[in-house]
């Protein structure tokens, strides 16, 4: 990917983000992953062996697929990254278009497969992994095309899916990516802390930009600042969360009955106070250091714990309800200290939103967390091997990104009969049937 790709690519949400995005890539990418591509904080790395490869040999896997299937490929024209007309932040970068009929085209997803992964890529239709089937759908979505096919080349054997409109699927999709792009993307804020390598990078990245005082120093003291900075970053990080943790073990019911019938009840008083000092500690801290610069430190605060504990579930009217009171701004720092234990005790499955916080009318099963309703849309597309659908009400037709040129080539849709009758084999856009 050049200059001028790479700066396009960051200018929208593509197929190979989605799943990321979804906490579905197999690749240890995650959301803070993407978003540090798109606030352009990652450093540039050199294209792997296998990237080399794959680029290499997706020409002829494309004639391959042409000669399996009897259909003509087109490659995109450059820069390769189109954008839908009404939702411009959806974008996509097929590998190729793939000439059905005169009035009819659709996509082609190229990857080349290394036998360490061969075993994830099944021989039927809902054998596709989560990255290449989360980024056709995508596809599907923004250009509005009825089928992609995703060929997956494992050494000399092609295996050859056919994706169809799967319109709920897409839709949940959709709504992920729109989330995060206004959410996260255009407003400069990060996804939820947690405890990936990723986020660890991130924060690391965070550091440079705010403490960019550079000094000449020897290898050795470098390493050692580095080595002291490490050290003393984990230490920290442990002992908030063991205070976190003793806290939230002595707010849980089924812990906190274990304990009366075992100590006194002074003894547990003393411990969980103790506890709380400890991340009511770390709370202030945190308010002190976002309230610099005249920023509202509180005000942030609130929202990190709120957004935490909406990711599993639990909704602003809950925690007022809970906390008694009216609105988001009069949750004092105690409230936080106790949502903070909230939180933690639902991300290690130590509590449940249902013993924690009285539910609201209304919000049963019918009302799924997002994470469901993705899962449970995930299994129907397997189950099916994507049922074919009508193109939803309001799509539309992707159209190339502008660049440098003044006029991009329309994304083909067809051809005439002469194209269509070619040679089957892969066609450079404009090139003399």
């Amino acid at each position: 990917m050049d200059a001028t790709q790479l700066t396009l690519h960051r200018q929208g949400i593509g197929g190979s983000d989605i799943a990321a995005i979804c906490g579905y890539s197999r690749f240890r990418r995650t959301a803070v992953d993407v978003y540090m591509e798109k606030m352009g904080m990652l450093l540039e790395e050199s294209e792997t062996q296998a990237q080399r490869a794959g680029k290499r040999l997706e020409a002829a896997i494309a004639e391959i697929f042409a000669e399996e299937t009897g259909l003509q490929t087109v490659k995109p024209a450059y820069p390769g990254i189109y954008r839908h007309p009404v939702d411009t932040w959806r974008q996509g970068s097929p590998d190729r278009f793939v000439v059905l009929s005169e009035r009819e085209t659709a996509g082609l997803e190229i990857k080349l497969v290394g036998l360490h992964d061969a075993h994830a890529w099944g021989r039927t239709a809902d054998g596709v992994p989560y990255d290449p089937l989360f980024q056709s759908h995508w596809y599907l979505d923004v250009f509005g095309f009825d089928r992609w096919f995703v060929v997956g080349q494992i050494g000399t054997e092609s295996r050859i899916y056919e994706l169809r409109r799967a319109p709920d699927f897409e839709a949940e999709l959709r709504a992920r990516g729109h989330e995060f792009w206004f959410t996260h993307v255009l407003p400069k804020i990060p996804p939820p802390l947690d405890a990936s390598e990723s986020y660890r990078t991130y924060l690391e990245r965070i550091a440079l930009q705010r403490h960019a005082t550079y000094l000449t120093a020897t290898p050795e003291i470098v390493n050692r600042a580095m080595t002291l900075r490490d050290v003393e970053q984990q230490i920290d990080e442990l002992k908030e969360r063991a205070d976190e943790m003793r806290f939230a073990i002595g707010q849980s019911k089924a812990h906190r009955n274990v304990i009366y019938d075992g100590i006194g009840r002074w003894r547990l008083d003393r411990a969980v106070d103790r506890a709380m000092l400890g991340v009511r500690s770390g709370v202030e801290k945190y308010i002190a250091e976002h309230s610099k610069e005249g920023r509202d430190g509180l005000a942030r605060a609130q929202k990190v714990v709120v957004d935490g504990l909406a990711a599993h579930g639990v909704t602003l009217a809950m925690i007022l309800t809970k906390m008694e009171r009216k609105t988001v701004e009069q949750l004092s720092v105690e409230d936080i200290v106790l949502l903070r234990a909230d939180m933690t005790a639902l991300k290690q499955n130590r509590e449940t939103v249902q013993t924690l916080y009285e539910q609201e009318e209304g919000t049963t099963e019918e009302s799924p967390k997002k994470e469901d309703r993705l899962a449970a849309e995930l299994a129907k597309v397997r189950d099916s091997g994507a049922t074919p659908a009508e193109t939803p009400p309001g799509t539309a037709e992707a159209t190339p990104q502008q660049t440098v040129t003044p006029t991009e080539p329309q994304l083909p849709i067809g051809g005439s009969a002469k194209a269509a009758s070619a040679k089957k084999r892969e066609r450079e856009p404009g090139e003399e049937g």
